[in-house]
C-alpha cells in the first residue's frame, strides 16, 4: 500500500473532525520538487488567510503525489470571499506549476500492487479489487475515515 504522506506527516492532528477541508487533485502527480514548492506556497497561503479581517486558524498538505489538502478549523467559519480566495490561489499555484487542480473527470486509485493510478472517473467501477479516494469529502472526519474507501463499496 503507498504511503498517504498526511497520515505519515501527523498533519491536522491538531484540528478536530468537524475542521472543514478542501482536497484538490492534480491531473498528474507531483514531482517531490513540485511538492516542495507547492507546500511551501501553500503554508504562506494558509498562515494570510482570513475572513471578513479574522484569521483563519487553517493548514495545508500534500497528502499524496496527487492530492493537496487545505484545512481549517471550526472557530472561525470560512466566508464565500475566502473560499473564493482559495480557488483562486489554487488555480494559480496550477498554472505556474503546470499541473490542473480542477479536472474532475478522473479519479486517483490505489491498484491492488500499492500503486497509484489516474484513472477516467466514470471507470472507477471497473477495478473492483481497488481503493479510491472519494472526493467529496468535506471534513477531516470524512478524510481521516472516509476518503480512501474500496471500489467494491460504490
Amino acid at each position: 500500500m503507498p504511503q498517504l504522506l498526511i497520515y505519515k506527516m501527523n498533519v491536522f492532528d491538531h484540528f478536530s473532525n468537524e475542521a472543514k477541508v478542501w482536497v484538490y487533485q492534480a491531473n498528474k502527480p507531483m514531482s517531490p520538487e513540485q511538492q516542495k514548492r507547492i507546500l511551501a506556497k501553500a503554508q504562506e497561503f494558509v498562515e494570510a488567510w482570513s475572513t471578513h479581517g479574522k484569521a483563519l486558524s487553517a493548514d495545508a498538505a500534500i497528502a499524496t503525489p496527487y492530492h493537496l489538502v487545505l484545512a481549517i478549523d471550526g472557530s472561525v467559519q470560512a466566508s464565500g470571499c475566502s473560499i473564493d480566495t482559495s480557488v483562486r490561489f489554487i488555480k494559480e499555484l496550477g498554472m505556474r506549476e503546470g499541473l490542473d487542480f480542477f479536472d474532475r473527470l478522473k479519479s486517483v486509485i490505489v491498484t491492488s500492487d500499492g500503486e497509484f493510478a489516474l484513472v477516467p472517473f466514470h471507470s472507477v467501477k471497473n477495478y473492483p479489487e481497488c481503493q479510491f479516494f472519494h472526493p467529496m469529502v468535506s471534513t477531516l472526519g470524512e478524510l481521516r475515515n472516509k476518503w480512501l474507501m474500496p471500489v467494491s463499496s460504490l
